[in-house]
Order: structure tokens, then sequence, then C-alpha cells
């Protein structure tokens, strides 16, 4: 199986959207069997948790090294949400779906709670899976759902995590690729 790259779980989720699709192209980790999609619209962190929770599934609950170098090399190294918080007490990291804490990887002086940041995300500052605090974003992303687009500057999309009795079937995903496939095919040929 080749590994989708972020370009390529891009152009899937524009396509979804013109076509009225939910966007989310699940891929399946398989050191472990859990699937995984980035959410398809920008948002806070409890805004990414919501649209996990509506497919059945939450943010992603990093368990080990091996699944965090995973999502690196799977998803790239935007700043995107992942299900830790400390928002129900703080200095109490927990994953939003009760899998107990196994693993972090935090950056050196994190968490910190600097301006009340109760939320993770991975890719801080340059740093390849590397995990940052971060507030929750309420104030931050009117501005970028206009253009969906992930920002560089702090996390506004999430990691989702499903089991696999929730995800849409293969052929819809597959379905999607291929939708995706032509949208770029018909794009090249009228360049060329």
């Amino acid at each position: 199986m080749t590994l989708m790259t972020p370009t390529r779980l891009l152009i899937g989720a524009l396509v979804a959207s013109c076509i009225g699709a939910s966007a989310a192209v699940f891929i399946t980790n398989p050191a472990n069997g859990n699937n995984y999609a980035l959410t398809d619209r920008p948002g806070t962190w409890h805004q990414a948790e919501a649209q996990a929770v509506s497919y059945g599934g939450n943010l992603v609950a990093v368990n080990d090294a091996a699944e965090n170098a995973w999502l690196v090399s799977t998803f790239g190294t935007d700043l995107y949400w992942i299900g830790f918080t400390d928002e129900a007490s703080e200095g109490t990291w927990a994953w939003s779906n009760g899998d107990p804490v196994t693993y972090t990887n935090w950056l050196p002086g994190e968490p910190n709670n600097a301006q009340d940041e109760d939320w993770a995300h991975i890719n801080w500052a340059g740093n390849a899976g590397g995990w940052n605090d971060w507030e929750a974003g309420a104030g931050y992303t009117d501005k970028f759902e206009v253009f969906h687009a992930q920002n560089d500057s702090y996390p506004t999309l999430g990691i989702m995590e499903v089991p696999s009795a929730s995800v849409p079937d293969g052929g819809y995903t597959l379905g999607m690729l291929l939708v995706a496939a032509a949208v770029l095919l018909r794009s090249h040929r009228r360049l060329a």
C-alpha cells in the first residue's frame, strides 16, 4: 500500500468538497490496523474533536514512538491537533478516547501552559513529531475557515483516529481517489 502524501490528502479533500462529500480520506497504519484521516475543515481543538467523534472516533491517541513517527511520515510536518488534553485537570494529561497514557513526546520545556494551554499538537517549531501544548484557538480560526487552509503558525486541522467499523468502505475511498486522479489528469492536459 502506498502511503498518502499530504498533497494527495489535500487533493482528495478538495475534490470531496467540490462534490459535496466528506473529505476524510482514511489511511490504515499497517503496524496497528488503526485508521486515520485529517479533519476536513480548520478549527479549534474542540471542533476537530467533534468532527472525529462524528466519524465514530476521536483525535489521535499516540501510544508509542512508532505510531508518532508513522503520523509524521504519513501526514507531514504541518501542525496538527492530537487528542491529548489537560482541560479537565491542569497538569493531568489524558487522551480524549480514554486510552491510558503510555507515551509522550513533549519538546523540552513543554507542556508549559504559557497561555492557559490545555490542548496538544504535533510538529511544533520545526520539530517533526515533537509535541507542544496550545490554547484552544477559539478566536483565530475564523479567517482560515474561508480559505480551508492549514496554517503553519498554529494548528487548525487535527488527525482523527477511527475504528475500522466506522470508516467509509474502501469503495468510497477508492472512488474519491479516482475522482482526484481524473481532476489532476484533466488539469495536466490543459497545461500541456
